[in-house]
């Protein structure tokens, strides 16, 4: 697909959200054609927090595509961390969101990218290359999925629900997780899946034909989301 099936906003720059959708089709590209391989794998902070050359790599991908055409705007992203800037906006990346699917060949993970302008969330994308599909959302104009407007879910009650959640990289150290939340709510609708991607799975819920999405324990900035 290209950026070209994002539909245009008139409240935020077409420009933030075209770099947004190139940069993750893009690093999508690149994580994509590696799937699968042999990756060398380290550790941050604990053994079930994995991060791998490949998470390296996306990210350099768009770092690169924002600086080249916002030079002053501030970052914080996943691996090399924050960056200052002389301008109000900055992006919020996670080159690759679902590493340890990843690692372990599941096909279940995404391209995550967010601008933040004066203290909001302005602009989201999430792309997931093993499907081709390109989430947008836009401060003020709702969220599309390749171009087609995303609606929530019209299931009315829990009991025909499907849930999702996500866990703490270390779910044994965290000072807080939703285990007693997850134990609860099983017993109360059809299910809970749990994609191993704390980002892909809200998105994700829509179109599937879930109904709520939760996590705990995701790392500062992954989840929030955009006022639609």
């Amino acid at each position: 697909m290209s950026s070209g099936a994002v539909v245009s906003s008139t409240l935020v720059s077409d420009s933030f959200r075209d770099v947004a959708v190139e940069a993750a089709l893009q690093a999508g590209a690149f994580l994509r054609s590696r799937f699968g391989g042999h990756h060398d794998v380290s550790y941050k902070g604990s053994p079930t927090n994995l991060v791998t050359e490949m998470d390296r790599g996306a990210e350099t991908i768009i770092l690169d595509a924002i600086q080249a055409r916002f030079p002053g705007h501030a970052v914080l992203a996943e691996e090399s961390g924050a960056r200052s800037g002389t301008e109000p906006h900055r992006w919020i990346v996670d080159p690759l969101d679902g590493t340890t699917n990843y690692a372990h060949g599941l096909p279940i993970y995404c391209v995550s990218i967010a601008l933040e302008l004066d203290g909001d969330l302005a602009v989201g994308v999430l792309y997931d290359p093993s499907r081709d599909e390109c989430f947008v959302a836009e401060l003020g104009r709702g969220a599309t999925l390749n171009g087609a407007p995303l609606r929530v879910s019209a299931t009315p009650t829990l009991g025909e629900s499907l849930l999702g959640t996500s866990y703490p990289n270390d779910l044994a150290a965290a000072p807080r997780n939703n285990l007693a939340e997850h134990a609860d709510l099983i017993q109360r609708c059809r299910s809970v899946r749990s994609l191993g991607s704390a980002a892909l799975g809200p998105p994700r819920s829509r179109p599937a034909g879930s109904t709520a999405t939760g996590s705990s324990g995701s790392a500062p900035g992954t989840s929030r989301r955009v006022r639609c």
